[in-house]
């Protein structure tokens, strides 16, 4: 059985039942409770869940997290708006001593640390210019786009600092979301505004940004990495810095293309999103359309160059993860991936 995310979104008590997994209605209100808008218990299998998304006013208990815990199962939570507001994970599943040790000293180490970070500004830039070179092939005349972030990827090799890193990184973004306005043709689309996002098209790509960040957090979790050691970003306390790296690969490869998809094939429309002064957000039922776009792709598969066989979206996510331990542990010098599908 494939395991799977599974999104809550109603209000209600979400429980051990046995061996198993159940979300309870909320019969009494109170002035903390919200009323359950369901009256039958429904059950989740738990051997079928990989993560579990938390978009409701949800009751949980200890004896709850200790079963996830048991089952390593991370739990995800998102406010009334669709922000990521953090994660309950399990202690370390399988912890290394030594890549912990690994992962600091290259840290320490800033031409150990460039050679990492610079993989993944390269791999982040190439997805997309491949974006951007599809949509071209398509009459959205985006040449100067793309000749302009291929002319900032050859500075990549030569950086010598995160911060020129990171500045290269930039500006070649805001390139990219250049063109994607070119791209999108449904909404309007000019500039990246975040904190809060003000247009449909940045509510649904910070909304898919999270969605990129706590996958690598549940994929990074059954690893031997610590995610709050990075090579890009700037470690710092109180959010999983490693995730935002390893996202850099894998938000034009998998988040925006979705964006485009979910934009151009008319599957977002106005009534998918709220407007509340300046800020702009998704409704519920936005959201649970653009949460079925994401399962759905991470699911997808491709024929794998090395292994010969099939593997998912999800699946590279982790094996990303592995490249970035061999690399450490110096049995093999880390290579980001480049999709050649």
């Amino acid at each position: 059985m494939i395991a799977k995310n599974y999104y809550v979104f109603k209000n209600g008590r979400l429980a051990r039942r046995s061996d198993s997994l159940c979300l309870k209605p909320i019969l009494a209100n109170n002035d903390n409770d919200e009323v359950s808008d369901f009256k039958i218990p429904i059950s989740i299998p738990v051997e079928n869940v990989e993560d579990i998304y938390m978009f409701g006013e949800n009751l949980l208990n200890s004896k709850l997290f200790s079963f996830l815990s048991q089952k390593n199962i991370c739990l995800h939570f998102f406010n009334y708006y669709n922000h990521y507001t953090g994660s309950f994970i399990p202690k370390e599943f399988i912890p290394s001593g030594c890549i912990q040790l690994r992962q600091a000293e290259h840290i320490l180490s800033l031409e150990k640390r460039l050679a990492i970070a610079r993989e993944f500004v390269d791999s982040a830039l190439f997805h997309c210019i491949r974006n951007l070179r599809y949509r071209d092939n398509r009459g959205s005349e985006l040449r100067q786009e793309i000749e302009a972030i291929n002319a900032l990827c050859e500075k990549i090799p030569n950086s010598t600092t995160i911060e020129s890193l990171m500045g290269i990184e930039g500006n070649a973004h805001r390139i990219y979301y250049s063109g994607l306005g070119k791209v999108i043709d449904a909404f309007s689309f000019t500039k990246r505004t975040r904190r809060p996002p003000q247009d449909p098209v940045n509510a649904t790509m910070s909304f898919l940004n999270s969605l990129a960040y706590t996958s690598c957090l549940a994929q990074i979790y059954r690893t031997h990495l610590t995610p709050t050691m990075s090579f890009l970003h700037t470690p710092g306390t109180q959010r999983f810095s490693l995730c935002l790296d390893i996202a850099e690969i894998f938000k034009p490869l998998i988040a925006d293309r979705i964006l485009i998809r979910l934009f151009n094939r008319k599957q977002l429309q106005k009534k998918d999103f709220h407007h509340q002064g300046k800020a702009c957000y998704l409704t519920t039922k936005g959201s649970q359309k653009v949460l079925k776009s994401w399962e759905e792709e991470l699911q997808k598969t491709i024929k794998h160059r090395k292994l010969k066989r099939k593997v998912s979206y999800r699946t590279l996510i982790r094996m990303e993860c592995y490249k970035i331990e061999k690399h450490l542990l110096g049995m093999e010098t880390y290579k980001s991936l480049k999709a050649w599908w």
